[in-house]
């Protein structure tokens, strides 16, 4: 009988870590990002540059260059 929760407890777990999986790197999720391409084109890069520090907080440097 143990053996029975066992697999389903882990069954369930399994199931659960899949479908989170599928929810964060399945097929459709990067839809709706425009490109690095787009976004210069759009945007340009002065403004770009500026708003740096909140497009890629962990890419900006601090202070200036």
């Amino acid at each position: 009988m143990s053996i029975v929760v066992a697999d389903l407890v882990l069954l369930v777990l399994v199931t659960l870590a899949g479908r989170e999986a599928w929810l964060r790197w399945g097929p459709g999720v990067g839809a709706g990002y425009a490109s690095a391409d787009e976004a210069r084109e759009l945007l340009g890069v002065g403004r770009l540059r500026r708003v740096r520090s909140v497009v890629r907080p962990d890419l900006a440097r601090r202070g200036k260059r």
